[in-house]
């Protein structure tokens, strides 16, 4: 995708990769991601190692969003290096999408980590994979990595009940701590393996911080943060909770909303704050990873970038907690998750006859080291879509989903215009916003643009010169006939050029036979929140001290649970 100049993607990246003249070896690699973290709200100030260590020192990469605003399609996108809409994995419950879609599509035998054991590479991951991991299917863990260490439904965003399996071993709880202490635990831990290992690693460190807890819908930070910010609240920019003469400017569902009344204005302000507290924990794992980089020396010849899986809203257009929209705040990333694939099998020197043929994205290795250098603008453009429910992410009776929440939009980000051009799903009802003069998405004009480029047009300067006109009016208008929980072709006919409805199925198996998602009843746990000063550095042995194998009866695949759906 494009420079820091460009883009206006998804929550921001930084990498930070200082490497030496004469690398004794291929540089490694460490990944770190959060879950849900927003960037234009402000999250990231919170995080005081992050500051100093990669933004200060590394690159930030502003303009960048992710492709789909929900953990499991975006997270899929990063690992394949393909649109949502090419790996058909579109939600994070079928039939829209989950880790069993990913398996069965076959996809799961052919991503990052297989690409870069062709380069010479370890490759090891460590913490959530993908929505869908579960006590039906731990055994047959991710493939592709050397080692990995996953999250096992229904304890996968629980701070406070962790389990985890071990390469399709049985899972294992780790009672007394919270997530984010285990893990930074675990993750010195590897370091500790890597680092004696004369081949290269690739490290991709995913905790779920600032996720909510899935059974209290709420941010569960460590004990030890609770006291930290106590003073910060949801930022009153004008696009939180907006007056009718603002909100009307909407359309589809979120243009009905009613203004957030004191009870959930509260819960924004809460919640902002139990998220920079949960970061905190994040902001440490960070800080023993670059300590230990820096203790064995590794820090001249390792990359490391940090990002999120998708943005967050808290207030903002009436929207009093999530995700799933297409407006900045949930889609504005620090680092384009289309780009990374092929950005690390450059770091990687894999050779070009090894990369995949289907990859959607582009290596911004040049960019990160010449930040300065002037784009060749082709890279301006940038779908983002969702397929599904949308949902309001609070404990109260306003809790639940919403159905016509499936749109297509495209992002334009250039030097001189900036541009978001939404459909929503059923009514074809379109928005345009130009993200320049209205970054926070106040107003709306309410008509159709037609700004696909032609084989010699670069960007939409070009594009909207008077002698293309009759080739863009010769385009069929997007359109979505029904709000469906999944892609369907004949759903959002017609395609231009009409051969793009394959949308990559030469790469992938049919799915059809997929099963239903299922939400299990939680049985084990913490007594008492954990992450109190005391564990702070606790150790892998520490932890292991309490730690134990779920039973049979825990992990009995006929027990109690739920039917969840993307449509």
């Amino acid at each position: 995708m494009v420079s820091k100049t460009f883009w206006s993607c998804l929550l921001s990246h930084w990498i930070l990769g200082l490497l030496a003249a004469t690398a004794p070896k291929k540089p490694n690699i460490i990944f770190l991601m959060s879950d849900d973290q927003d960037v234009r709200l402000g999250s990231m100030e919170y995080m005081p190692v992050l500051q100093r260590e990669m933004l200060g020192k590394g690159s930030e990469f502003v303009n960048h969003h992710t492709t789909t605003a929900q953990c499991c399609p975006s997270r899929v996108t990063l690992l394949r290096g393909q649109q949502a809409h090419n790996t058909n994995v579109t939600n994070v419950f079928s039939p829209g999408g989950n880790y069993e879609k990913f398996t069965l599509s076959g996809q799961a035998d052919d991503y990052l980590p297989h690409w870069l054991k062709k380069a010479g590479y370890k490759t090891e991951y460590l913490g959530k994979f993908l929505n869908g991991v579960n006590i039906l299917n731990w055994a047959s863990p991710p493939r592709g990595w050397d080692n990995i260490e996953y999250f096992v439904e229904p304890y996968q965003t629980t701070p406070n009940r962790v389990v985890m399996s071990e390469n399709g071993n049985t899972p294992v709880a780790y009672l007394g701590y919270h997530q984010t202490d285990v893990m930074r635990a675990k993750a010195l831990s590897r370091l500790e393996y890597l680092a004696s290992q004369e081949d290269p690693f690739f490290f991709f460190i995913s905790p779920t911080a600032p996720h909510v807890d899935d059974e209290t819908m709420t941010t569960v930070p460590c004990t030890r943060h609770e006291n930290l910010y106590l003073d910060a609240t949801a930022p009153r920019t004008p696009s939180y909770n907006p007056p009718d003469e603002i909100q009307k400017n909407k359309l589809s569902w979120i243009g009905q909303r009613e203004r957030m009344n004191d009870s959930n204005v509260t819960w924004t302000d809460l919640e902002f704050k139990r998220r920079a507290q949960s970061l905190k924990g994040v902001d440490e794992i960070l800080e023993d990873i670059l300590s230990f980089l820096e203790e064995k020396d590794l820090m001249d010849n390792t990359y490391i970038v940090y990002t999120s899986d998708n943005g967050y809203h808290l207030g903002q257009h009436r929207l009093a907690a999530g995700k799933t929209t297409p407006f900045a705040e949930d889609t504005n990333l620090p680092f384009s998750h289309l780009d990374l694939a092929p950005t690390f099998l450059e770091i990687a020197g894999l050779a070009k006859d090894g990369y995949p043929s289907f990859l959607d994205g582009r290596s911004l290795l040049d960019q990160w080291k010449n930040p300065e250098k002037p784009s060749s603008g082709d890279g301006e453009v940038l779908n983002v879509e969702y397929w599904g429910l949308g949902a309001i992410s609070i404990p109260s009776p306003e809790k639940g989903f919403i159905k016509n929440n499936t749109y297509k939009s495209v992002r334009i980000i250039g030097e001189e215009s900036a541009y978001l051009y939404i459909v929503w799903c059923g009514i074809n009802q379109t928005e345009l916003y130009d993200t320049n003069a209205d970054r926070l998405l106040l107003g709306s004009w309410k008509v159709v643009s037609s700004e696909a480029p032609g084989n010699e047009i670069k960007n939409l300067k070009q594009a909207m010169q008077s002698q293309y006109d009759e080739f863009f009016d010769s385009f069929p208008r997007v359109r979505i006939a029904e709000c469906l929980g999944y892609q369907l072709v004949s759903n959002e006919m017609p395609f231009y050029p009409p051969e793009a409805q394959s949308l990559a199925t030469a790469y992938r198996k049919d799915t059809s036979s997929i099963g239903p998602s299922y939400k299990f009843k939680v049985m084990l746990g913490n007594e008492e929140p954990q992450g109190g000063p005391e564990q702070r550095h606790a150790t892998l042995e520490d932890i292991l001290k309490t730690s134990r194998r779920l039973t049979k009866e825990e992990l009995d695949p006929l027990q109690e649970r739920d039917t969840r759906s993307s449509a």
